[in-house]
């Protein structure tokens, strides 16, 4: 399964049989922002807090129970880069909880667990919201709220940092790699990630020498610790340069590309995320609108519902968990990206058919890519 990530408006716009199609294709990186996210609507003014809470509840039952596993929260990733440990970026769900299962031939497997969100999940969909959670959605909300855009500015001010204005978001990279890699600024880089993420001091101090004992700039030492700081001078520079309206709710959609290199599609109806995000991502990785997913799942449907049952079954054992083909598809062209071309060889073979119908499956799944790269 190929690992995605949904914001909040992509996600609520999709139906639960929609989400239950993505699944078949893709795997949700469940980051913790977006169940947090959905259980915030609590504070919001729908002419009522009955209708609040049924508005939380139908969007939490898309989740189709306890969701896949939660990624661990990115503060604590980078933290544990700043410490000297790896932090993968090739496009795996990092889990928030796991455990280390000896196996009887000498290897270790993991068991992945559900976490508190998880769980909650499961209430919420069915309208059981604790008190605590119904105060944390206000107190979240009014926290929201009273961050402007003098405070954010002000992270970087004391440092008497003068990042420049751009022009257009194309001109934020060289920017990046001309701030983030300048040597005199690293203890800076350092101490603003260590704000950011406010650990205990144990924690600050190791940081701290682990840098010094490196001898390296921060994006060197740990990679992912790196990729946090271009994610919040992106943000300066964009609300510097009046390219981002400033909204409070940019720094919940700035935590969306904080989790940007453990997936391998990111889609977002957010204007901020679609401009950011393509200057932040690997090459590997797709970055496109929520709204063009929902058409290319619709599509998918439509065609899909055009077969047979003999067809479908044909399908299902040729195609397995690739997406039907079809032509300018973000789903056809994430799979494409990241993923072995379709073959022959490819599929669910758990499906029994005989030999002409293997055949005829095949042949109409290389008809559909024909089709699709002839477009």
């Amino acid at each position: 399964m190929v690992p995605i990530i949904l914001d909040k408006s992509t996600f609520q716009s999709f139906s639960s049989h929609e989400h239950i199609v993505l699944s078949r294709h893709t795997m949700l990186n469940l980051i913790p922002i977006l169940p947090i996210e959905v259980i915030g609507d609590l504070a919001k003014d729908y002419k009522g807090k009955a209708l609040s809470a049924d508005k939380v509840r139908i969007l939490s039952d898309k989740f189709g129970g306890s969701s896949t596993p939660m990624s661990a929260e990115y503060r604590f990733l980078c933290m544990n880069a700043l410490i000297g440990n790896p932090v993968p970026m090739t496009g795996q769900i990092i889990a928030a909880q796991s455990t280390v299962v000896p196996e009887k031939n000498g290897e270790y497997g993991v068991l992945i667990e559900n976490t508190p969100l998880n769980y909650a999940l499961l209430r919420w969909a069915k309208g059981d919201f604790s008190q605590m959670e119904i105060e944390l959605a206000k107190v979240r909300r009014n926290t929201l709220l009273q961050v402007d855009v003098d405070a954010f500015k002000a992270q970087i001010d004391e440092w008497d940092i003068v990042l420049p204005r751009v022009t257009n978001f194309e001109d934020i990279p060289p920017v990046l790699d001309e701030y983030c890699n300048n040597p005199k600024l690293q203890g800076i880089w350092i101490q603003l990630l260590l704000r950011h993420i406010n650990p205990i001091t144990e924690y600050w101090k190791q940081a701290w020498r682990t840098w010094k004992e490196s001898g390296m700039q921060v994006w060197e030492y740990a990679p992912y610790a790196g990729h946090c700081l271009r994610v919040i001078l992106a943000m300066q520079i964009s609300v510097r340069s009046h390219l981002v309206r400033w909204e409070p709710n940019n720094i919940s959609d700035a935590q969306y590309l904080h989790y940007l290199p453990f997936c391998s599609g990111f889609y977002s109806n957010d204007k901020l995320h679609l401009n950011l995000a393509p200057l932040l991502a690997r090459e590997d990785q797709l970055v496109a609108s929520g709204t063009r997913l929902k058409s290319a799942i619709k599509r998918s449907e439509d065609i899909w519902s055009s077969y047979t049952n003999k067809e479908k079954t044909g399908l299902r054992f040729a195609l397995g968990s690739h997406p039907i083909p079809l032509p300018n598809s973000t789903l056809n062209d994430l799979w494409d990206l990241v993923c072995r071309p379709w073959s022959r060889g490819s599929g669910n073979r758990a499906i029994e058919l005989t030999q002409e119908e293997k055949l005829a499956a095949w042949e109409l799944v290389e008809k559909l890519n024909a089709l699709k790269n002839t477009a």
